[in-house]
């Protein structure tokens, strides 16, 4: 379990609460699937060749498990192929974006095999989680020369949010899965202008949507406090670069759409709303007093 962006401490909190229970939610869990002669002999293994180099083995592996499935699939469907990129982490499937991505793959689902593509925190797996028929979701984990430029580079709020294009020639193993699923695609989707440089590089035709989760000039001010106005310019850049290219953007909320409109109203014919839908019936409802209460005994800030 790994927080992508971890402002407000939820780690430290999840920790301190499993280890109340008897719980080690960050420990890596041994695989007691194996026979006891294998187990051993993976140990020894292990011992001998080094942790570091033991783990890029074990990569190894799992990549090309995860290559392996990845043609099962694309073999196993007669409908077109649709790539829908999310360069944050929605590996657990557990965000309002996550949420609605898959959501949205549902639909999508009916006429195409719609493959989703997301970053996932280092050391974890790649997976590829069937979330429906003709959807999956692959989790591709950082490699090791991107988690290191991630903890090199300045830390100034917000620029963290545009790793992905800065330093996508770090990650080979999405560029693997991207060339793979790129020779197939006749459709693509993004979430995040960050993307879009990206999916450029790696279509070749078809249809592409862009998805809009949030107002992200605003949103890299709000959620991540960004001062800095070069940050700011450059998200509306990419952002209008990824308008001019797409065939559509779909917004969650008429305030999203509209403050895109203002700022490029030559796409504004685009422009389509897809709302988020909020399941208040599975909402648990707790009053401010208990919610301070129950921060408070997690060591939470906010």
């Amino acid at each position: 379990m790994v927080f992508q962006f971890d402002r407000v401490g939820m780690a430290l909190a999840v920790g301190r609460a499993g280890r109340l229970m008897g719980l080690c939610p960050f420990q890596e869990e041994a695989d007691v699937s194996l026979p006891a002669w294998e187990r051993g002999w993976r140990f020894v293994l292990r011992w001998w060749m080094g942790n570091r180099r033991w783990q890029a083995r074990l990569k190894r592996g799992q990549v090309h498990g995860m290559l392996d499935e990845i043609r099962r699939v694309l073999n196993a469907s007669k409908k077109p192929v649709l790539v829908y990129l999310a360069p944050y982490g929605i590996h657990n499937m557990q965000s309002g974006g996550s949420k609605r991505i898959i959501g949205i793959a549902n639909v999508l689902r009916r006429r195409y095999s719609v493959f989703i593509l997301t970053l996932s925190p280092a050391g974890t797996k790649c997976t590829v989680v069937p979330v429906a028929e003709d959807c999956c979701l692959i989790g591709i984990s950082m490699d090791d020369g991107f988690e290191k430029a991630l903890q090199e580079r300045a830390k100034v709020a917000g620029e963290g949010f545009f790793s992905f294009a800065d330093y996508f020639h770090l990650l080979p193993v999405f560029q693997s899965v991207l060339g793979l699923l790129g020779e197939r695609a006749g459709a693509w989707g993004f979430a995040s202008p960050v993307a879009w440089p990206v999916v450029q590089q790696y279509r070749k035709n078809g249809p592409v949507f862009y998805d809009a989760h949030d107002d992200y000039a605003q949103y890299l001010q709000s959620s991540f406090g960004c001062t800095e106005g070069r940050l700011i310019q450059r998200m509306i850049q990419l952002e209008g670069e990824a308008l001019g290219g797409v065939d559509a953007a779909i917004y969650c909320t008429n305030r999203d759409m509209d403050e895109a409109a203002k700022r490029f109203p030559l796409h504004r014919g685009k422009m389509f709303l897809v709302p988020n839908g909020v399941d208040t019936a599975a909402c648990r409802d707790v009053p401010p007093v208990q919610a301070d209460l129950l921060r408070t005994q997690l060591g939470l800030m906010r």
